[in-house]
C-alpha cells in the first residue's frame, strides 16, 4: 500500500483534489500477508472521511455489495460484473463516466 507523506503543511482535508479510488478484482484469493482486511478498510475508511476520496469496488465472479462493504465501501458504490468483454466493457463505461463527471 502506498504511504502518503503527512509531513504537508495543509490540513489533511485540503491535501488532496478529487480523488476517485477505483478497486477491480476477479474474485481471486487475494491474500495479503502484510496488511489485513482491519488494515485495509481503516485506511480507506480514514481516506473516504478525512480526505474526501470517492471510492467504487467493482467484482467479478463474486458479490460485490458484500466484499466492497467488507472493506468500507457504501454499498451505493459497488457494482458486480461478468468476467467477460460485455462485462468489462460495462465497467470501462462507468469508470469513464466517473472520471470525467
Amino acid at each position: 500500500m502506498h504511504q502518503f507523506n503527512s509531513s504537508n503543511a495543509l490540513p489533511e482535508a485540503e491535501r488532496f483534489g478529487r480523488v476517485v479510488m477505483a478497486v477491480l478484482t476477479d474474485g481471486e484469493e487475494n491474500a495479503s500477508k502484510e496488511y489485513s482486511a482491519d488494515d485495509v478498510r481503516t485506511r480507506i475508511e480514514r481516506l473516504i472521511d478525512v480526505c474526501n476520496w470517492g471510492g467504487v469496488f467493482l467484482a467479478a465472479n463474486q458479490d460485490a455489495i458484500q466484499s466492497g462493504n467488507a472493506i468500507g465501501l457504501n454499498q451505493d458504490c459497488c457494482m458486480s460484473f461478468s468476467a467477460t468483454p460485455h462485462g468489462m466493457g460495462m465497467v470501462e463505461a462507468m469508470l469513464c463516466n466517473i472520471f470525467h463527471a
